[in-house]
């Protein structure tokens, strides 16, 4: 049976603007609550940002695409000042920059599908889910830079300690670099996808099992924004299976 084009697209479309709505409002609510300077300017604050953060996800559930087009902007703008900050923290990282591609493009992505259909945007998405993966991979498979937070995680979780975190974290940053480059073939993409769908829930949830250590509503926040990072991975393996589907009902 012919699959309805139609409503897979809409199924695309709530999926991607539940990722930017968890994604806008955790942030916010994480700037007001846990402000820090940006740019190490004291005039610079992101708990200014929080209110105009939320405010562009109640611009994303109006019905009316100029309103959302306005969220979206401006929501990009705010998160990409906040990512150039942690940059700017990083000495100039290539891969700090990076690995939150997903969190500034996603409440675009969801116009990019909202206007065009989920076809006219897949490459984008699929280079946006490798940036994130190769970013994340990066710090992963930094033997004497591991973040702080990586090591803390997989101690906390896992019960590794020492060599075992740094081997654990190797290993699965290789597994990201692999995925990112198996995303773009035709034969390995279901596999790329799976793996960056159970690997983006479980890096998400990580964050707020990790929480209890110290503060939960700051876990949760962690988790709720990170949603893009399982979300468009699942979309891209959910319109990867829809065209096969697609393609097989329409033989003779």
């Amino acid at each position: 049976m012919k699959m309805n084009n139609t409503k897979t697209s809409i199924s695309y479309e709530g999926w991607l603007k539940w990722a930017s709505l968890f994604l806008l409002i955790a942030k916010g609510i994480e700037y007001l609550l846990y402000g820090k300077d940006l740019f190490n300017h004291s005039q610079l604050n992101t708990s200014i940002l929080g209110v105009p953060l939320i405010l562009c996800a109640v611009l994303l559930g109006f019905k009316r695409f100029q309103y959302k087009l306005i969220g979206a902007r401006i929501s990009f703008l705010i998160l990409f000042l906040d990512n150039c900050d942690s940059f700017y923290q990083s000495s100039f990282l290539p891969h700090q920059f990076i690995e939150h591609t997903l969190m500034m493009v996603t409440p675009l992505l969801y116009l990019g599908v909202l206007k065009y259909g989920m076809s006219k945007i897949n490459n984008f998405m699929r280079m946006a889910v490798a940036l994130t993966f190769v970013g994340h991979g990066v710090f992963a498979v930094s033997w004497g830079a591991i973040p702080s937070h990586f090591a803390g995680m997989t101690n906390y979780i896992l019960g590794l300690e020492g060599d075992s975190i740094k081997v654990f974290l190797m290993i699965m940053g290789l597994f990201d670099f692999l995925a990112s480059f198996l995303l773009f073939t035709r034969k390995f993409q279901t596999p790329a996808l799976l793996y960056m769908v159970v690997w983006g829930v479980l890096t998400s949830m990580a964050r707020f099992i990790y929480g209890f250590e110290s503060d939960v509503l700051r876990g949760l926040l962690g988790t709720l924004y990170r949603f893009p990072h399982f979300i468009v991975p699942l979309m891209l393996l959910m319109n990867y299976y829809s065209k096969r589907l697609s393609h097989s009902s329409s033989l003779p």
